[in-house]
């Protein structure tokens, strides 16, 4: 397929691609809330379009309608600008075809190995003041946070195991794929050919994926992880890397919720991965260094 807009500027490639995500929201939203019309009705569907909410009977169409948000979010958009961009899609998005499997081994484990030092970054980012003078921007944000959480809390409660395997595919499987290809595949790799600076655009680029989730009091630890997925990616030239580590991150926490909500795990989904004393914080900063310094002299093994 020709690329369209190849000869657009740099800005102008910015441009199309916040567009492409408005109209990704804009037509994945209308699709969903018609999916939803047609098998729940119009009443669920109208309360749905006044925005996210919990209601007795919008547990599934509201499932419904965050799987469609987020393919048409980040996929769709993504893969619809390095198409009108490039006109083509594996070679931008460093999909290849083959993975290692000692690649594959440490990007699991590191995933595990870095789960201490993102709990106490978390704690660090939820302890952070607001200056008395940002009094409002400060609430505005706590407000922004428990209704994330009370969506999140809201799809995962009670959930059977036919649900753990939707809330697996719709927290877990689509986002690895859909943020990996936007902000890793897209943005990090764009970012970087036009600065040439790679660890510049990791640390933008994960910057960006944290903020645009709207957790501000979780937005250092989700950085972090960005950055995690983002080093995964230079180091191998492979964004299947990144997507494993990314499904991992978040199968985990939808497992951690699912064994406690039903009894069979003492451990909170919010204590995951928390160790008491600082010698463990550092170890796990240690190992992980360790373990990417590891995959970084494996995959130059791997791209040769």
């Amino acid at each position: 397929m020709l690329p369209i807009f190849d000869k657009l500027s740099a800005w102008g490639k910015v441009i199309l691609l916040v567009l492409l995500i408005f109209m990704g929201a804009i037509i994945s939203t209308g699709l969903g809330l018609i999916t939803i019309y047609l098998f729940y009705g119009s009443t669920v569907a109208h309360t749905l379009l006044g925005g996210l909410i919990t209601c007795d009977n919008c547990l599934a169409p509201l499932k419904i309608l965050q799987i469609f948000n987020h393919i048409g979010l980040f996929a769709i958009s993504a893969i619809a600008w390095i198409i009108l961009t490039e006109g083509k899609i594996r070679e931008p998005f460093a999909l290849r075809k083959s993975i290692h499997p000692h690649l594959t081994l440490i990007t699991i484990t590191v995933v595990f190995t870095i789960a201490p030092l993102i709990a106490w970054v978390s704690e660090f980012n939820q302890a952070i003041h607001i200056p008395v003078i940002l009094e409002s921007v400060g609430q505005w944000m706590h407000e922004k946070e428990a209704a994330a959480e009370k969506i999140t809390d809201f799809f995962m409660r009670g959930a059977s195991l036919p649900g753990l395997g939707l809330n697996l595919i719709m927290m877990a499987i689509l986002p690895a794929l859909g943020e990996e290809l936007l902000f890793r595949g897209l943005i990090q790799r764009q970012l970087s050919q036009r600065w040439n600076n790679p660890h510049l655009a990791i640390f933008i680029s994960a910057a960006i994926f944290s903020a645009i989730h709207f957790q501000f009091f979780g937005f250092l630890p989700r950085m972090l992880l960005g950055i995690l997925f983002g080093y995964l990616l230079l180091f191998s030239g492979n964004l299947w890397y990144p997507i494993l580590a990314h499904f991992i991150n978040n199968a985990t926490a939808v497992m951690v919720f699912y064994f406690h909500d039903t009894g069979q795990s003492q451990t909170p989904m919010e204590d995951f991965g928390k160790l008491p004393g600082l010698s463990f914080i550092i170890s796990s900063a240690l190992i992980t260094i360790i373990l990417l310094l590891l995959f970084y002299r494996k995959g130059k093994e791997s791209i040769a």
